[in-house]
């Protein structure tokens, strides 16, 4: 029986104790070299180094810009246009999703003449909703904003909360009662103008910068802050923030409330 001499090599690697070197994986490089020799004499007919390409890319895709586009044609479309073709079962699920938008597409292509104006900038200002700019946007939307503040402070001004009179208007028996003061019936414009524990809130934040408020409903509110809260002051800084905050304070109420609702409509009746 002959026996080998060490270290012993399994699939061309040395089994050694210590840490592999480049040395000793160069078995595992010959196939990467094989492949490194065939591609030379494939482009420049020898083993030498090549250096560029014999045909660029630009002339390999002449007339069609993207190997993509060079398929789609050539193996899906034929001899037809995107907007005759017919679709078919084979066709992956860009290509399904391209036709089932195809009407929407040709009524908004359909007027073009200059092309070159055709970019993202131009689609999304055609294809998008535009509405009316809001007053109230720099009462949330403002340099240094805190993200989840003004997240909330946008769904109390749209009305989106889950506050119970909405969840009584989608039909849940919920109990009416304020979460944070105990009395009144709790509402956006309740919770963030009439609730006496949110009021006491913001009213400490003005007394402390120096200011003060009468008791306002939540629109006019609205337009205090509006009116009062303009310029890039420090002060005007401070109170966009505290404001913003305060919902996130005040409505933690409304959170708990929603949470329990979803607690209890995933019970078994």
């Amino acid at each position: 029986m002959l026996h080998g001499n060490l270290p012993v090599r399994y699939l061309g690697v040395p089994l050694v104790t210590r840490k592999l070197t480049g040395k000793d994986c160069t078995a595992l490089g010959v196939i990467r070299d094989v492949e490194k020799l065939c591609m030379r004499f494939f482009w420049i007919g020898s083993d030498s180094s090549a250096r560029g390409a014999r045909v660029s890319w630009k002339q390999i895709l002449v007339g069609e810009g993207s190997l993509w586009i060079a398929w789609v044609n050539a193996y899906c479309f034929r001899s037809v246009d995107f907007w005759h073709a017919d679709y078919r079962a084979h066709f992956n699920w860009i290509l399904a999703k391209m036709f089932k938008l195809r009407s929407e597409a040709s009524r908004l292509f359909c007027s073009i003449r200059n092309w070159t104006q055709i970019n993202a900038s131009w689609i999304w200002d055609n294809i998008r909703c535009r509405g009316e700019k809001v007053s109230w946007h720099r009462l949330v939307w403002f340099p240094g904003h805190i993200p989840k503040f003004s997240l909330i402070s946008w769904m109390a001004i749209l009305d989106r909360l889950p506050t119970k009179d909405r969840l009584a208007r989608f039909g849940i028996a919920v109990d009416s009662g304020c979460g944070l003061c105990r009395s009144g019936f709790e509402s956006r414009d309740h919770i963030f103008s009439d609730c006496a524990f949110a009021m006491g809130v913001w009213h400490t934040i003005l007394n402390a910068c120096g200011l003060s408020q009468e008791p306002l409903c939540w629109n006019d509110l609205v337009c205090w802050l509006l009116l009062n809260l303009k310029g890039k002051s420090l002060l005007v800084h401070i109170l966009k923030l505290a404001w913003s905050g305060s919902f996130t304070s005040s409505g933690r109420s409304v959170t708990t409330c929603s949470s329990e609702v979803r607690l209890v409509r995933s019970k078994p009746l």
